[in-house]
């Protein structure tokens, strides 16, 4: 679209739990023990090495994984 990228960042892979076999889908309850390990990762990386976390949300983004993608671009 003709925008400079000016970084770019992914959310928690939620799917791993998928390919890992744990199949939260249509199963509430392990949706919810999936979602709750997702948060317990996140924020205790945040907590203890923020830059680690950066550099993982941005390697994530990199291999075209993750839940959601925050861009931030601007107009040349």
């Amino acid at each position: 679209m003709g925008f400079d990228v000016l970084h770019v960042e992914a959310g928690y892979p939620i799917e791993q739990f998928l390919l890992s076999g744990r199949n939260y889908v249509g199963n509430s309850a392990l949706g919810r023990e999936c979602h709750k390990e997702r948060k317990t990762f996140e924020s205790h990386l945040l907590m203890h090495d923020k830059q680690t976390a950066k550099v993982l949300y941005r390697a994530w983004a990199e291999a075209g994984i993750g839940r959601e993608f925050v861009v931030l671009a601007r107009s040349p």
